[in-house]
């Protein structure tokens, strides 16, 4: 018995710590940023680009994404759902 619990921990540590780093890298670090440092942006964005600010803050994100930058994904992606809650506001 003891064997085969040794034996599935081994098997599963992988792919659950594959899982848990992929969490951490793509939702936690990104909701760690500060509610000030997302509205910050948003205000930068709607001040140089006008009514193109929500297409910039999707371009943005995008660009993280291409790059392979969760973190910096994560927060345009909350910059962007700000700006599109206040345009449907």
């Amino acid at each position: 018995m003891a064997v085969e619990l040794v034996f599935w921990l081994a098997v599963l540590a992988v792919p659950l710590g594959t899982l848990a780093w992929s969490l951490w890298d793509h939702e936690i670090r990104g909701a760690l940023v500060p509610w000030a440092e997302i509205d910050a942006r948003a205000e930068t964005l709607r001040a140089q680009h006008g009514p193109r600010a929500l297409e910039i803050a999707a371009a943005k994100e995008a660009a993280a994404w291409a790059r392979g930058d969760a973190r910096e994904q994560g927060i345009w992606r909350r910059v962007r759902r700000r700006l599109a809650r206040e345009r449907r506001i």
